[in-house]
């Protein structure tokens, strides 16, 4: 399959596409910023997110894919995840910050647990388009280390999960 981008020259939204995901204002952001943009994955909502981005050559489809292998690699090459939805918990963000890729994300529900400002990744706080869209030309100019991002997914491994279980477990059993 031949890149989709140059390398860190595109934003990547993924995930299943339903409306409360709100892809659509990843794609209506990136259009106003000029920004490239990867949509990857399918869903119900596809075929009006495909007629959303139109003719414009910055925003590409990626509706299949060979797995979580070909998702890291554009994780790998991007400048950013944009994750635009209000979810109790969100795993794309999660696996993104696990393969080095800061996030741009809307500052409530999961979100707020997962992002640290300025360390993995930056908020926007309306699910408008002008405020991710204002949020995106914050990150186009903020710096993350790829050490940092990667560490704070940690937190949500089975290896750290199985060790705060493992300690849970001896606090609380009787001698």
């Amino acid at each position: 399959r031949q890149e989709l981008f140059r390398g860190g020259d595109f934003y990547v939204v993924a995930g299943r596409q339903v409306n409360w995901k709100r892809f659509d204002l990843a794609i209506q952001a990136c259009l106003k910023t000029r920004e490239n943009l990867l949509v990857i994955g399918s869903g119900p909502e596809h075929n009006s997110l495909v007629k959303l981005a139109g003719s414009n050559s910055q925003i590409k489809f990626l509706p299949k894919y060979d797995g979580v292998g070909e998702i890291v690699k554009y994780y790998r090459s991007a400048r950013g995840l944009i994750f635009p939805s209000l979810e109790p918990f969100g795993i794309v963000p999660v696996e993104a910050l696990a393969s080095g890729l800061p996030v741009l994300a809307f500052r409530r529900g999961g979100s707020a647990d997962i992002i640290r400002d300025e360390v993995n990744g930056l908020f926007f706080s309306e699910q408008t388009v002008d405020s991710l869209a204002e949020g995106i030309k914050r990150f186009n100019v903020a710096q993350f280390k790829k050490a940092q991002v990667v560490k704070s997914a940690e937190r949500f491994s089975t290896d750290h999960f199985q060790k705060k279980d493992r300690k849970s477990t001896r606090l609380h059993s009787s001698p």
